[in-house]
């Protein structure tokens, strides 16, 4: 079967063949919940054609496009109802639809499908909104599919061959902080893209951390994360999901499993059944599709559940197990 270069597997290739830059893409994890900066939180609705900026940096603006603004896809998966953007190359100094200049030759992301909080939260901003052309109706790009090895809009149609655009993996939504490590991972890869300003190691973040320091806990158990809510006092276990496992989770597409947090939920809820069945019933999830939430007041439990199924996450067989007894939720 012909290896498909799709946005993963570009950065993988990257950092094979770079060990400097797969060492800074792989410590991005331990800058914690990097964002990107606020610009105007909006909670009105995203439009077909809308042209929005982001910013990394102070003073640093980069330009993008809706071409789907409400996804209608045929298997009502749960990127229905969301949107596709684009995201190009090109920056500016200052916010200025004049100073937008789409080239789908020169993307910075591959096409991906997001949720309305990149808008409400404020790390996109609209600026205009411009008529869909007809070349951009006419674009040759799509999902690929790798547990059916086919080709896919968003919409879910399939696509008779590959795409000279590849999006992102089918079926990911990617969250705030997916954005911002997406696009700080190609700031590593080509530091042009920001000439001028402080590199992702050198800028100081404006940054979702825990109130202390991460301790060696935190990050033998990345990509989760481990916090404290002082309100309620309880202890929870989160992960983003879309990326982490998925070559796992596309083997078994055929239970319904997508990688969601609904799918991680079953997942853990198997690895905890396996480990000490009597404890599930002090355990609450909480998880949506984008990410995995369980938390509890048992602050020990939660902890060595944790560590125990990063330990099951590293081992593809073990993890594989879990997924065999899993029923989806």
């Amino acid at each position: 079967m012909q290896e498909i270069m799709t946005a993963i597997r570009r950065i993988q290739e990257i950092k094979k063949n770079n060990p400097e830059i797969e060492k800074m893409i792989n410590n991005l994890q331990e800058l914690g919940f990097i964002e990107l900066i606020v610009l105007k939180k909006s909670r009105k609705a995203i439009k077909t054609g809308d042209v929005f900026v982001f910013s990394p940096r102070k003073g640093l603006y980069f330009y993008g496009k809706v071409l789907n603004g409400k996804i209608e896809n045929i298997y009502k998966g749960f990127v229905h109802g969301n949107i596709l953007i684009f995201i190009f190359q090109h920056s500016s100094q200052k916010i200025d639809i004049q100073e937008f200049k789409k080239d789908y030759s020169k993307l910075l992301l591959a096409p991906t499908i997001v949720t309305y909080l990149q808008w409400s939260m404020g790390y996109f901003m609209t600026i205009g909104n411009e008529e869909i052309s007809e070349e951009e109706k006419n674009l040759d790009y799509g999902f690929y599919v790798e547990r059916t090895n086919t080709f896919c809009k968003e919409t879910g149609e399939l696509i008779d061959h590959v795409p000279e655009i590849l999006a992102r993996p089918y079926g990911e939504l990617t969250t705030p902080h997916g954005i911002t490590a997406a696009v700080e991972t190609e700031f590593i890869i080509n530091p042009d893209l920001i000439r001028g300003y402080p590199s992702t190691y050198e800028y100081d973040f404006p940054i979702y951390r825990p109130a202390i320091k991460m301790t060696s806990f935190d990050k033998e158990i990345l990509p989760f994360t481990f916090l404290r809510n002082a309100e309620d006092k309880n202890y929870s276990l989160s992960l983003e999901t879309g990326e982490y496992m998925m070559e796992c989770f596309n083997k078994f597409s055929n239970k319904g499993f997508q990688g969601n947090g609904y799918d991680w939920n079953a997942v853990f809820k198997a690895f905890v059944s396996n480990k000490c069945p009597e404890q599930l019933n002090k355990l609450t999830f909480d998880s949506e599709a984008g990410l995995f939430c369980v938390f509890t007041k048992n602050r020990t439990l939660l902890k060595e559940l944790a560590a125990d199924f990063k330990k099951a996450c590293e081992d593809d067989v073990t993890f594989i197990n879990l997924l065999k007894i899993a029923e989806p939720e």
